[in-house]
């Protein structure tokens, strides 16, 4: 009997780990707190063969940036980009990849949250073979 009790102990416990969720939100004071991890999907600009993914991205955002980090799962990209909190979108001309040991830069457009649980963004990155020659469309759910 004492055997069944620590093995169903240790499986609730088991369970209870297995079962949290990383997406929820860190509070940090923030009203428009973007920290949240979001599995996406990478394709290009006009090439409907190439898709990569999923992989996670994670965000932290304060009332005027957004950072956003990859993990290394893709580029291997960190960085912050300018926000807009009233209509949840993001944008950088240029934004230094602090993940990069040379300072490469990566810009990011059409940025926008959609609703709680969407993002979607381009992305290009001046250490890809042509410098910002490829269009990354990226785009997942929290």
């Amino acid at each position: 009997m004492k055997s069944l009790l620590i093995y169903f102990s240790t499986f609730v416990l088991v369970f209870l780990l297995a079962c949290n969720d990383d997406t929820e939100p860190i509070d940090n004071g923030n009203k428009n707190n973007l920290s949240y991890s979001w599995q996406v999907n990478a394709s290009i600009t006009n090439n409907n063969d190439f898709t990569y993914g999923p992989f996670i991205i994670r965000t932290t955002s304060n009332n005027d940036s957004i950072n956003i980090h990859d993990e290394g799962k893709f580029w291997n990209f960190q960085g912050s980009v300018a926000l807009n909190s009233e209509n949840m979108t993001f944008e950088s001309a240029s934004s230094i990849n602090t993940r990069s040991s040379v300072g490469a830069k990566f810009r990011v457009f059409n940025g926008q949250i959609l609703g709680s649980d969407s993002i979607a963004f381009n992305i290009q990155f001046e250490n890809d073979e042509t410098p910002y020659g490829i269009t990354y469309n990226i785009k997942g759910r929290r």
